[in-house]
């Protein structure tokens, strides 16, 4: 191999180096609870443990969950937002015992605007929510468990229930929203429940994300960057050498 054959080769390595960092971008996390030691930001302390998976009480592993709740509102405030950007909110949705769909609605609201989730769930009888109706309001369009990512029958009706997740997993409702200040609340709601022993909800692993920040150069990794510019540098000058012969 020639010697500006070698070089042109270096150069273009030199470029893949730095498009793949260049490109090295990551959702900035502006608020993350998993609710196991505090649960700042939100409006109620309230927390619970709840299984994970669908293997049932007792059985499967339990995580802590904010709640357990039934009718009202629990908020999280969120600062230093991006005006006119999109974020996106996760959570681990818990539907506890014996939600019958219909009126039985699960909420989650942007600032008393528009809501992101507004569906009725159902343990025993339909519900309006699928993975594709996230927002259809109060209804009893699909069957009870449409959706859920974890399920279990329970040996009683206390002891059933259904887990949804949001924003992951396959096929799962992306809920994003774009804030119009810098500030923004998210309102959870429950609505047209019986008290919290017979129907409740919880949420667990909220995390909401912004827009893709680049990561800062870690050691070593702007030296590789110069080298990298100096093999595209080189390149070009050899490409002129030869174009201009």
């Amino acid at each position: 191999m020639s010697k500006s054959s070698v070089l042109l080769s270096l150069a273009a390595a030199g470029c893949l180096a730095t498009l793949c960092y260049a490109t090295a971008a990551h959702a900035q996390v502006v608020y993350s609870n998993d609710f196991e030691t505090n649960t700042n930001g939100f409006t109620s302390a309230s927390t619970s443990l709840q299984p994970t998976d669908g293997q049932g009480f007792g059985v499967s592993p339990e995580s802590a969950y904010l709640g357990r709740f039934s009718n009202g509102t629990v908020s999280l405030a969120l600062t230093g937002l991006e005006i006119g950007t999109t974020y996106t909110v996760e959570m681990d949705l818990f539907i506890g015992a014996t939600w019958d769909g219909g009126g039985d609605v699960f909420q989650l609201g942007v600032d008393g605007g528009s809501f992101l989730v507004n569906s009725s769930f159902g343990n025993f009888g339909n519900q309006s929510y699928s993975d594709a109706t996230p927002a259809t309001g109060p209804g009893s369009s699909f069957a009870p468990l449409t959706g859920a990512d974890f399920l279990n029958f329970g040996a009683n009706n206390s002891l059933r229930y259904s887990i949804y997740y949001f924003s992951k997993g396959a096929g799962n409702p992306v809920l994003q929203f774009i804030p119009t200040a810098t500030t923004a609340q998210l309102n959870f709601i429950g609505t047209g429940l019986q008290e919290v022993t017979d129907e409740y909800w919880a949420v667990d692993n909220v995390v909401v994300r912004g827009p893709g920040v680049v990561a800062v150069p870690e050691a070593g990794t702007t030296g590789l960057l110069a080298i990298g510019g100096s093999f595209v540098g080189i390149g070009a000058i050899v490409a002129r050498r030869r174009f201009n012969k």
